[in-house]
């Protein structure tokens, strides 16, 4: 199952293209990735997802949002696992990597760019 960590990491790693279609002016698309096989042990499945929803938009306030799904295990019994995570806005996933001041500074230096000088934009 995967980690608030690695789930940090995955969205790092689209900060990038981010940028670029920000700079084309393209919507930002959310990003959705799988929450991954549930570990055969309780206890670590347990850890797991509470380690997942400890670090949710929904404690959190930003980040990511768990899409669950009752499962029946034939070990665990009944379980609400996650399935799918959800970085559903531009705030959510420069607030989960720490790029907020970062990308605010970009956009003032592209709006003064593009001020000064309109012809880069062809």
């Amino acid at each position: 199952m995967i980690t608030p960590e690695e789930i940090a990491a995955k969205t790092a790693r689209a900060y990038m293209p981010f940028l670029r279609s920000w700079l084309r002016g393209e919507p930002f698309t959310p990003l959705d990735m799988p929450a991954g096989a549930p570990p055969a042990d309780f206890r670590t499945l347990e850890r797991a997802v509470a380690a997942l929803r400890d670090g949710s938009r929904d404690r959190r306030g930003f980040g990511y949002t768990l899409e669950l799904q009752t499962r029946v295990m034939r070990a665990h019994g009944s379980q609400s696992l996650p399935t799918r995570i959800h970085v559903p806005t531009t705030q959510d996933m420069l607030l989960l990597i720490g790029k907020a001041t970062e990308f605010a500074t970009f956009v003032d230096d592209v709006t003064l760019i593009r001020t000064a000088l309109p012809e880069l934009e062809a």
